[in-house]
């Protein structure tokens, strides 16, 4: 789907290299009972540091429990002295529920799933409809 090629190698060869830095893991499958699956099984491991959220319904992003929209969101909040009235966030997936349920303004895009919706103030157009720019044009918040 993202037209790169899988390279296997042992992690033993990986972190030899000094240069070798993991900062996502994506994992794709349209098969909904393998994403459970493997869902289920990265979580049963409980590894310390590691966030693992869906994106959409065939995304899973391991990453780094440092690497969420809401760390930095709350880092600019902290730094600005914003409060969260003064805040929105546009977000489509299963990752971006902790921003959303932290701003003020949650912006959910039209191809979100319903579960996503649900938190959302507004519901602008798709992301392939520039549902942002949308959104900054019509929410009247943003006027």
């Amino acid at each position: 789907m993202t037209g790169q090629k899988a390279v296997i190698i042992s992690q033993s060869e990986a972190f030899k290299q000094n240069d070798f830095k993991i900062f996502k893991i994506m994992i794709i499958t349209f098969d909904q009972k393998r994403m459970m699956a493997v869902r289920a099984m990265l979580d049963r491991l409980q590894i310390p540091g590691i966030s693992i959220q869906q994106s959409g319904t065939a995304y899973l992003e391991i990453t780094s429990i440092d690497a969420k929209k809401s760390r930095g969101i709350d880092y600019i909040m902290c730094k600005e002295a914003l409060h969260t009235d003064e805040t929105a966030g546009f977000g489509d997936g299963h990752n971006d529920l902790p921003m959303l349920n932290m701003v003020g303004l949650p912006i959910v895009m039209a191809n979100a799933l319903d579960e996503i919706k649900r938190v959302a103030k507004f519901v602008t157009k798709s992301n392939e409809e520039n549902g942002v720019a949308f959104a900054l044009k019509t929410v009247p918040d943003f006027k």
